[in-house]
């Protein structure tokens, strides 16, 4: 099975607003339209910066924040190809989805985090104008872990439940 898409949108989209063009445009001719238009229509300069600052002046001057700012590059990086290669492949090959279904839990789960990274504000207080501090830091950490927990301890009860029910099912059901 192919994670690899056999449609492009655009060329599906095109067709559903103009009819007349269905059949006669595939997705690279769409996509192909696109690029043209950009190399006609963009300045030439987009995208390039006025001055080239040093790599030094990139950097902060805290050691502190350097060190995180790293932590946070290789973090987010090993999330994205979890995320992008890791995540798609082994819901692919061990739940046999298709294109679409990947595709859709993804987009369902980038939804889900936006809306928690939303509400964030609301929880954390900063919403209301106060900064919080070491104990709501505190506090949100501990709540976080109570709640892994419990969703935790509940899994497992509910897998001994099935483990020690099929069982017993499948013995009353035979006598």
């Amino acid at each position: 099975m192919s994670l690899i898409p056999i449609t492009i949108g655009s060329a599906t989209a095109i067709a559903e607003t103009f009819p007349e063009l269905r059949g006669k445009l595939n997705g690279h001719a769409v996509l192909a339209l696109v690029w043209l238009a950009s190399l006609v229509l963009l300045k030439k300069d987009l995208g390039k910066g006025k001055s080239k600052p040093k790599f030094r002046d990139l950097l902060s001057k805290s050691r502190a924040i350097n060190i995180l700012s790293a932590a946070r590059l290789f973090l987010f990086g090993a999330r994205d190809v979890w995320f992008v290669v890791a995540l798609p492949v082994f819901l692919a090959s061990r739940f046999g989805w298709d294109f679409w279904q990947v595709g859709g839990f993804l987009a369902s789960w980038v939804i889900g985090y936006g809306i928690v990274q939303s509400v964030a504000p609301y929880f954390t207080g900063k919403r209301s104008g106060r900064v919080p501090d070491g104990r709501a830091a505190i506090a949100l950490g501990l709540h976080s872990a109570l709640l892994a927990q419990a969703v935790l301890i509940g899994g497992l009860l509910l897998a001994a439940l099935i483990s020690i029910g099929l069982p017993r099912h499948g013995a009353a059901a035979r006598t």
